[in-house]
């Protein structure tokens, strides 16, 4: 039988393999027909899930290197805000965590800065001192901010698409699964022993695809 935990390439190698015998058997061509159909359309939904997994995998590589991007623009700008703050003690920046940020052994700081909030900064800043050169520091940001949330979106649309894709396939899955015990069913009441063992595969050990075995009927 076809179990609910077994994989596509599963399904389809065993309903492919049940099809061949039904064409081998005399009189049984028409359940290869019925159950044919179904395997064209899990092979179509496999293959459009797996493409869809390829391109969301290509889409968060993409939004990795927009968030590394991002985070290394976050971390020039927080140092240089640290040394102007240093080089003019008198003004205070509004949050203890650019001071004590530890810049050299954080793993990540996009997720720990709002870039909104940080370019609202320099500007508190430059309305005190008037230095151009803190202005500056925000386009970089912005840059970078408009670029990560552009990858970012297209990674979770890409992710929409392919779980959609999985729901697919499952559905087929089901269907093809359906059929073929359907099958099991017409042969058990139309048929022996003999010519049912000689119909459908059994398999034999692991369920991995590239070890599935068939008892010869």
């Amino acid at each position: 039988m076809i179990h609910t935990h077994y994989t596509s390439e599963t399904h389809l190698t065993i309903a492919k393999e049940h099809i061949q015998r039904c064409i081998r058997a005399q009189k049984c061509e028409l359940l290869a027909y019925k159950i044919a159909h179904l395997v064209e359309i899990l092979q179509g939904e496999h293959r459009a899930q797996e493409a869809l997994k390829e391109k969301k995998t290509c889409c968060y590589n993409n939004m990795l290197l927009m968030d590394a991007e991002l985070d290394n623009t976050i971390r020039f700008t927080l140092e240089q805000l640290r040394q102007y703050t240093l080089s003019f003690g008198n003004y205070q920046l509004p949050f203890n965590a650019l001071k004590t940020c530890d810049l050299d052994n954080a793993t990540s700081v996009t997720n720990r800065f709002n870039v909104d909030y940080l370019i609202k900064t320099i500007l508190g800043l430059y309305d005190k001192s008037k230095s151009q050169s803190l202005l500056r520091l925000i386009e970089p940001l912005q840059k970078a901010d408009k670029k990560y949330k552009h990858t970012k979106a297209i990674f979770e649309e890409a992710t929409k698409s392919w779980q959609l894709a999985l729901v697919e396939e499952e559905r087929a899955k089901n269907n093809l699964r359906i059929q073929y015990m359907h099958h099991h069913e017409i042969a058990k009441k139309s048929m022996d022993d003999k010519i049912i063992k000689e119909l459908f595969p059994v398999l034999k050990g692991t369920r991995s695809i590239e070890n599935i075995k068939y008892i010869s009927a």
